[in-house]
């Protein structure tokens, strides 16, 4: 038996966008410039965010992005 399709269109998303603060040469794109190319997509996907998040940490160690964290509980 087929699975259903999933409506992306009726999911809540969470908008992520980060800059490590280790290595500034190697990240071009601004967190503002993530914030809005995602939300362009996501205009034009039709999808809804619930809520954006910015973070400016490394990930070079585990458990170190606490923002990124919060996306699991919202």
């Amino acid at each position: 038996m087929d699975e259903p399709e999933i409506d992306i269109t009726k999911l809540k998303y969470v908008l992520y966008a980060r800059k490590s603060t280790t290595d500034e040469t190697r990240q071009v794109r601004s967190i503002g410039d993530q914030i809005d190319d995602c939300q362009r997509l996501a205009i034009r996907l039709g999808l809804k965010i619930v809520d954006t998040l910015r973070e400016t940490k490394s990930a070079k160690k585990p458990g170190e992005r606490p923002i990124f964290t919060r996306c699991y509980r919202i």
